[in-house]
């Protein structure tokens, strides 16, 4: 009987140490974290810009040299971050990227950010937020502006995380704060932002084909507003941004572009960093963040 407990204590040992996700030692595994190259790269080219919700950042210890890496990989000018908890990491992060990156972040909690590559990008101010007087509908995160001239052409990025989850018994208004943090970027854009070239991107915590759509205003303006993700929330499971969301997950960080950039779309992917990781979703879920980055590729000649 004691051999029996024994031999049934042990295997449950080996059960559940191969189960867990085991840290990396990162110093001895230098550059080497990721084992292949991403669906998405940047190039030359294009303008190439990133949104990602980097989940809490940074998640532990070695979210940071993860995440460099990453961004060493990805080679793109921009990328827009959600829920960063901690400004010196940020810098840190920014730091470890080399001299032409640079770092803004956004004074509320879980706060919105950019890191910038300023070797093709000239930026026109600092970032700033703006619809401040809806910051309930934004869940107290209001939009975060950065304005940049890329071949001497200027664009305007909005930053948003959205408020999340669904509607329920004691938190009945959660979609209708979606809806009016939409109304009030739809009515900013055509009140200041007529005519010109904008990308609204983040965590809208929503997805596009919802009935009684929170994003029906975008929508039902595409003679002046793209979704350039919307092949991928139409398209299979495996491809969307939020995979650990229920059984087949879902797709919630989208980019959203006036008029005037639709027909500068050279792709729009969710970029699948999980798939370089040894551990798959597991490893990227426990060192970097829940959802995976989404880019988009504009080509702006001079």
């Amino acid at each position: 009987m004691f051999k029996k407990n024994l031999f049934i204590i042990l295997l449950t040992v080996i059960i559940f140490s191969c189960s867990s996700t085991n840290p990396v030692d990162v110093s001895s595994a230098g550059d080497g974290l990721l084992n292949s190259t991403f669906n998405f790269i940047g190039s030359e080219q294009n303008l190439d810009i990133v949104t990602w919700n980097i989940e809490y950042f940074p998640k532990n210890e070695y979210t940071i040299d993860y995440v460099k890496q990453c961004i060493d990989e990805l080679n793109v000018d921009i990328i827009a971050l959600q829920e960063i908890t901690n400004g010196a990491h940020l810098e840190e992060l920014k730091e470890s990227l080399g001299e032409n990156w640079t770092a803004f972040k956004a004074s509320s909690s879980l706060a919105l950010a950019y890191l910038v590559n300023t070797s093709k990008i000239t930026i026109n101010n600092n970032p700033y937020n703006i619809l401040s007087q809806f910051s309930y509908d934004f869940a107290y995160r209001p939009p975060y502006v950065l304005e940049i001239n890329y071949n001497n052409e200027d664009l305007t990025l909005i930053n948003v995380h959205f408020k999340c989850c669904s509607d329920t018994p004691n938190d009945p208004d959660n979609s209708a704060r979606r809806q009016a943090a939409s109304e009030a970027i739809y009515n900013y854009i055509n009140d200041n932002l007529d005519n010109s070239n904008v990308v609204v991107l983040g965590d809208f915590n929503d997805t596009l084909n919802n009935t009684n759509n929170v994003f029906d205003i975008f929508e039902n303006d595409t003679n002046n507003f793209t979704f350039a993700d919307e092949n991928i929330a139409n398209g299979p499971s495996e491809n969307w941004s939020f995979p650990s969301y229920g059984p087949y997950g879902s797709h919630i960080d989208h980019i959203l572009l006036t008029n005037e950039l639709t027909d500068n779309i050279v792709s729009a992917e969710t970029i699948k960093v999980d798939d370089a990781l040894s551990g798959s979703f597991a490893d990227y879920d426990y060192y970097i963040s829940d959802h995976r980055p989404v880019g988009i590729s504009l080509l702006i000649s001079e």
